[in-house]
């Protein structure tokens, strides 16, 4: 990855009643939980659609999950924030037309 660059992978978990955003292991593989842990590395705030991310701004580009603004889906519950709402990571991603 360049140093502008930044790389997203999914860290879903399913469990809503033990999740915590730094301890909640992602449930689809093991390349997404090494990713996870790894140092650097800032996950987004989404008891089932949480995102991890490295490099440029990524601890900003995760933030702001919990915000209610955006889509629904049937994944949002409160006090987490809209699944695919305009401050997701996944909408943000989307608008920066990233690969």
């Amino acid at each position: 990855m360049r140093s502008s660059g930044r790389s997203l992978l999914p860290g879903l978990e399913e469990r809503v009643a033990a999740w915590n955003v730094d301890k909640t292991p992602s449930t689809v593989g093991w390349l997404t939980e090494f990713f996870r842990q790894m140092p650097g590395t800032h996950r987004s705030n989404h008891y089932s659609h949480a995102v991890a991310a490295r490099g440029k701004d990524a601890k900003t580009f995760v933030s702001d999950h919990l915000r209610r603004e955006g889509y629904q889906s049937p994944w949002d519950h409160s006090p987490w924030g809209k699944t695919y709402g305009t401050h997701s990571p996944m909408f943000r991603a989307y608008t920066m037309n990233a690969k």
